[in-house]
């Protein structure tokens, strides 16, 4: 539960959350994406969480 938290709070922060999450890298990516992508790449952060966080960069990339 406590991670849930600081996941909701991480995707206000953004940046903070990627840095402060090393262990968490999906976590630390779908914060990061749900901030500076739009609604657009949050479906593909939701496919692409199943496949792998490098994939969501290079989609957001991309798009």
């Amino acid at each position: 539960m406590s991670t849930s938290v600081r996941s909701q709070s991480g995707i206000e922060r953004g940046p903070e959350s990627s840095t402060q999450t090393p262990s968490g890298t999906a976590e630390a990516f779908d914060s990061h994406v749900y901030v500076s992508a739009p609604s657009h790449t949050i479906f593909a952060v939701t496919f692409t969480g199943a496949v792998g966080a490098p994939v969501i960069v290079t989609k957001k990339r991309v798009s």
